[in-house]
């Protein structure tokens, strides 16, 4: 199994952030079936697996994308012709539930910007206000060049998560401002 997944990481056209996380993912099925063969896993082992990672406190999400990276790189081990039959094809594996987890309420939020010290403080008022992903995908690659005060917009740079756009347009919220300056505002970004 390690030379399938070795090829796929090799050879395969993935992007680099997704070779970095996948790979990182992958250690986990080479320590499970690293020496096995290709060709003799079966969905019974998938299976064990899922509970052996159970086990370890691993939610059903993270085992679910594993698994799913095993299944990608025996379709590319097929389609290249250095395996002859996908041994999961057809098999059906738990996927999980993402877990959504609610932003704080004002009163929750004026806590933590209150509690925070002031270097973080610009951090959590943009994570409020405009609602990037926290990380390098986002919020850590925002610039002071993505910031259009002229026009009160931030272009966002999007996580490349399969969105046509490389960034988003955000209104920039003027918590000092009447409604009427913010409905101008928004009229003028139509034009």
């Amino acid at each position: 199994m390690n030379e399938v997944l070795d090829c796929y990481f090799a050879c395969a056209p993935l992007r680099e952030i997704t070779k970095k996380q996948s790979s990182y993912h992958a250690r986990h099925l080479r320590a499970a079936f690293g020496v096995r063969k290709a060709d003799q896993l079966t969905p019974s082992d998938i299976t064990a697996f899922s509970e052996a990672q159970k086990v370890l406190g691993v939610m059903q999400t993270t085992i679910a994308r594993r698994i799913s990276i095993l299944r990608s790189a025996l379709s590319f081990a097929v389609s290249r012709g250095s395996l002859a039959v996908h041994p999961l094809h057809g098999a059906m594996f738990p996927r999980g539930k993402s877990r959504r987890i609610d932003p704080p309420t004002l009163c929750e939020a004026q806590k933590i910007f209150e509690a925070s010290p002031g270097h973080l403080k610009r951090v959590i008022l943009l994570g409020l206000y405009a609602g990037p992903r926290i990380g390098p995908s986002e919020l850590m690659r925002l610039r002071w060049c993505d910031i259009d005060l002229a026009n009160g917009v931030i272009h966002m740079p999007n996580a490349a998560k399969g969105l046509s756009r490389s960034r988003s347009r955000i209104g920039i919220n003027d918590v000092k401002g009447t409604k009427t300056q913010r409905k101008s505002r928004r009229n003028q970004r139509k034009i």
